[in-house]
């Protein structure tokens, strides 16, 4: 029953299906691309080729490590970025709802 929708809200915002929400579980799945919680295995990341902007909030409770942690780890998996910034949107939940203008005028900035 992988296409049934979960009734519960996950994290209070979203609406999944099942097998959505077994795919965020698992490690290796093809959602988990950023692999913070081993910082020696390799990711897709790493075949980024273009200028990268990582952001976090700075309440998201999906990071599994402190967030300038988990955006480092990041970091040094995009070996191949020729560019790779960072921002944490500060106080900014997962989703960024209510901190939106926050998050474009960072993402506005670093594109100018």
């Amino acid at each position: 029953r992988g296409d049934w929708v979960c009734p519960e809200l996950l994290w209070n915002s979203y609406r999944l299906s099942a097998a959505t929400y077994i795919n965020l579980s698992e490690r290796k799945s093809a959602v988990d691309v950023f692999n913070t919680y081993d910082k020696e295995a390799p990711s897709c990341i790493g075949e980024i080729v273009i200028p990268v902007l990582a952001i976090l909030g700075g309440t998201d409770d999906a990071a599994i490590l402190p967030i300038e942690e988990a955006l480092e780890v990041i970091k040094a998996k995009a070996k191949k970025a020729p560019i790779f910034d960072t921002a944490i949107v500060a106080k900014a939940p997962h989703s960024y709802f209510g901190y939106e203008k926050q998050l474009a005028e960072i993402i506005g900035n670093w594109l100018s």
